[in-house]
């Protein structure tokens, strides 16, 4: 249900929560404890990304989010290398996103979502998906919140926006090249809502003029992938990858 919170232009004084540790093993565990939730506190709205239309004054009376109020998430840690799960019946924040897949089911009458933890390595890529694949209930659902979701056109007119920030050369799914905040500064964040509705978040981080405050570049709903099409990502690299690894409780 937070999904509202995120137009574009909202300001939030959040501080992205650090990657769980990095591992080789492709093992599925539960997020860990020691990465912390941090607070999201709504900080008002940017005007280069809000325009004060008529739609958008009724979208945020709707939003009913109060100035300095907090949205309320769990957040499920990024753990290269491996699957992280969490189980909450809110909603579930997770990033950042480039490609991994993030996959929502139920075990034993209890709600599951999951961060596949790929890391550009394919032999621990293939690791990672295989033994979640190999796991992977029946009814499990998915989507990619990262992967070609957001057109570089459309990112380059966002950032254009903030001419203060630390601008660097980038190429995009599309392959263009495009000038944006240098590599790892604007974040993709996931969103698996309350109703299992997923979302990409762009996120870009207003530093070095301040720190911690982010604002909303957009939200985009993504397709969710069934069974069979979480399979067939997962189905090659099962094939090929026979090694051990499992659940750790």
């Amino acid at each position: 249900m937070i999904e509202k919170y995120f137009m574009p232009g909202r300001l939030f004084k959040w501080k992205l929560p650090a990657e769980a540790p990095k591992a080789t093993d492709g093992r599925i565990i539960d997020s860990p404890l020691n990465v912390a939730y941090a607070p999201m506190v709504n900080m008002g709205m940017d005007g280069r990304l809000y325009k004060p239309t008529t739609a958008n004054l009724i979208a945020q009376s709707r939003a009913s989010l109060t100035m300095y109020g907090e949205v309320q998430y769990s957040w499920l840690a990024y753990a290269p290398g491996r699957t992280t799960r969490l189980s909450a019946v809110g909603d579930i924040l997770t990033g950042p996103m480039s490609g991994c897949i993030i996959p929502v089911w139920r075990d034993e009458g209890r709600r599951y979502v999951g961060h596949v933890g790929t890391k550009d390595d394919r032999v621990i890529d293939n690791r990672v998906k295989a033994i979640f694949g190999a796991y992977m209930p029946g009814t499990t659902i998915g989507f990619n919140p990262g992967s070609g979701i957001w057109d570089n056109d459309v990112v380059k007119d966002i950032l254009a926006k903030f001419p203060k920030l630390k601008t660097g050369k980038l190429s995009g799914f599309t392959g263009k090249e495009i000038t944006m905040p240098a590599k790892g500064t604007w974040q993709q964040i996931a969103l698996v809502t309350t109703e299992d509705k997923c979302y990409s978040i762009m996120m870009v981080p207003l530093e070095p003029v301040c720190n911690n405050i982010w604002v909303v570049g957009g939200i985009k709903k993504v397709e969710v992938m069934d069974y069979y099409d979480l399979r067939e990502k997962f189905l090659l690299v099962e094939d090929t990858w026979k090694g051990g690894g499992g659940l750790i409780t």
